[in-house]
């Protein structure tokens, strides 16, 4: 079995992680397992897979194992793409989601709604060089932004519809979202190149 080290403290993704490769042989292990704690990385890069890359080597001499870590971001065509790599920062701008989503929807307000997930996965500590590998989830933004959003919701989901769906990640089973979601395909992506080359 293949152990790999998820570079978050961020227990919604590590569930998430998990649930996606809880049927390939891979053992994910948390910095909490291994009593390593967060590093403020700054996320600066102008690149999903940089930031990704940052992010994992700050952890790397703390474990020998492969280390894994990714950086994703809600890309709105009609705002030029934007969040986009600064989606967690333009949350944090407007002091929380709640108050970006009230953003975004005065800035798309007769504009097209079409947006996308992208997701960039980086595995260190494993080959000479890293490997990356990349998921977009394609969609659009919910037409009527409801008058209060549960915060218990991971980041945009309350607000992205996948095509093809009626519901938003936040409104669809963890099943469903995790057959579909750009982290999903991203981590599908490195689940073929492991076995191609590895045979997991």
């Amino acid at each position: 079995m293949l152990t790999i080290v998820l570079a978050t403290h961020n227990n919604h993704k590590l569930e998430e992680v998990k649930n996606i490769l809880k049927n390939y042989p891979i053992q994910i292990l948390s910095l909490s397992d291994l009593k390593i704690e967060e590093i403020d990385v700054k996320e600066n890069k102008k690149i999903y897979k940089e930031n990704a890359l940052k992010k994992a080597k700050a952890y790397a001499k703390y474990t020998n194992y492969p280390i894994m870590s990714d950086d994703s971001g809600l890309e709105i065509e009609s705002m030029n793409f934007a969040p986009g790599i600064k989606s967690s920062r333009y949350a944090k701008l407007h002091h929380g989601y709640n108050n970006a989503f009230k953003s975004i929807f005065k800035k798309i307000e007769n504009k097209s709604r079409n947006a996308q997930f992208c997701c960039s996965i980086v595995l260190i500590n494993f080959n000479k060089e890293p490997l990356y590998f990349e998921g977009i989830c394609k969609g659009k933004i919910i037409d009527t932004l409801p008058n209060t959003i549960d915060e218990k919701y991971f980041g945009y989901d309350p607000i992205f519809v996948p095509f093809g769906y009626k519901n938003s990640f936040a409104k669809l089973s963890s099943k469903t979202k995790n057959k579909i979601s750009h982290r999903a395909r991203a981590l599908k992506n490195m689940i073929s190149y492991l076995d191609k080359h590895y045979h997991l």
